[in-house]
C-alpha cells in the first residue's frame, strides 16, 4: 500500500502515450483474468473431483480399466443431465465391483438429481464408510448443503447434517452447520438440526446459543414449542435471554368493559421458570402470571 504513491509517481513522468499503452496492458490482463480465472478453478474442480473416481476395492480378477472407464462415462452422462443412462452404467460397474466406492457416489449423485433425497443420502453414507477421500468431493458438499436447506423431512436434514459433520473433507461441512446454527434468516429446523450435528462432535462451544434459541423462539409456533424453547435457554445459563424472557410474561389486558385477557398465559409457567433460573436473586412471582 506504501508503494502505491510512487506507482502513481512514476506514470505521472511517463509520456502520454507510454502511459496509455501500460494501462491499455494492464486492463487486458485483468479482463482475461476475470474470464480465464472462474473457468480455470472450475476445471481444477473438475480434475479433483475424477481424481477421486479412481477404482479401489475392487474384487482380484477383474478388470479394474474397464471399471474406471465406465465410472468416467457415468460420470460425464451424469454432468450432461442423462440420469437414466448413468443409473444403468453404475449399475454395471457394481455387478462388475459390489460396493465399489466411486460407484456408490456417483449413484448418490444420480439419486439426487432426481430428487430421491433418501435413496441419495443411504448411497453417501455408503460410500463415504467405504473411502473417507470422497468426502472431499465438491458435489458431494453441494448436494448434502442443498438436501438441508430444501428437504421437506426433518429425518433427511438429519442424516445430511450428520454427513456434513462427520465426513466432508476440509472443514467445509462443519462451517457450514456453523453458520446455519447461528444464522437468524435458517429456519428453526435447520437451526435444530445444525446444533444437533455440531454437538455430536463435539463442536458445541461453536453455537451462538443467545442469537441461535432467540431466533427460535421467534419462528417458533405454539405453546408447547416455545416452551421448549424457554426450557433450553435456561439450562444455557445465560443472562443474556432475560431481557427477552421478562418481555414475555404473561401481561393482563382489557377488551371491552368486563374481559380481560393474558398475553403469553400458556407460556407463563416456563418464563417464570426460567427467569429464575438465570436471576436466583429475582423473587418468585405467582404461576398463573396474575
Amino acid at each position: 500500500v506504501s508503494g502505491v504513491p510512487r506507482v502513481f509517481e512514476r506514470l505521472g513522468a511517463l509520456t502520454p502515450k507510454t502511459r496509455a499503452t501500460l494501462l491499455g496492458v494492464a486492463a487486458a490482463a485483468l479482463t482475461a483474468a476475470a474470464i480465464w480465472l472462474p473457468e480455470w478453478i472450475g476445471d481444477s474442480d473438475e480434475r479433483a473431483a475424477k481424481e477421486l473416481l479412481k477404482v479401489s476395492q475392487a474384487p482380484p480378477g477383474v478388470d479394474e480399466d474397464k471399471i474406471e472407464r465406465l465410472l468416467e462415462e457415468a460420470d460425464q452422462q451424469l454432468r450432461a443431465g442423462l440420469l437414466n443412462q448413468a443409473s444403468q452404467t453404475l449399475s454395471e460397474v457394481l455387478k462388475l465391483s459390489p460396493g465399489q466406492p466411486a460407484a456408490l457416489l456417483l449413484s448418490g449423485h444420480a439419486q439426487f438429481s432426481k430428487s430421491q433425497y433418501s435413496k441419495a443420502l443411504e448411497l453417501y453414507q455408503k460410500a463415504v464408510d467405504a473411502k473417507d477421500d470422497l468426502g472431499a468431493d465438491p458435489r458431494l458438499f453441494e448436494y448434502l448443503t442443498a438436501i438441508f436447506e430444501k428437504a421437506d423431512s426433518d429425518a433427511h436434514r438429519a442424516r445430511a447434517a450428520a454427513l456434513l459433520a462427520k465426513k466432508i473433507s476440509r472443514g467445509g461441512g462443519v462451517e457450514f452447520l456453523v453458520k446455519q446454527a447461528n444464522s437468524m434468516t435458517a429456519g428453526l429446523t435447520q437451526r435444530e438440526a445444525a446444533r444437533a450435528a455440531l454437538i455430536e462432535i463435539d463442536e458445541e462451544n461453536r453455537i451462538d446459543w443467545l442469537t441461535s434459541l432467540t431466533s427460535d423462539f421467534n419462528d417458533a409456533k405454539g405453546c408447547k414449542k416455545k416452551t421448549e424453547i424457554i426450557e433450553r435457554m435456561a439450562e444455557t445459563k445465560d443472562r443474556g435471554f432475560l431481557p427477552l424472557l421478562r418481555e414475555n410474561k404473561p401481561k393482563t389486558t382489557r377488551r371491552g368493559v368486563f374481559r380481560r385477557y393474558k398475553s403469553n398465559r400458556c407460556i407463563g409457567d416456563a418464563v417464570n421458570d426460567a427467569i429464575e433460573a438465570l436471576d436466583p436473586e429475582a423473587k418468585s412471582e405467582d404461576k398463573s402470571g396474575k
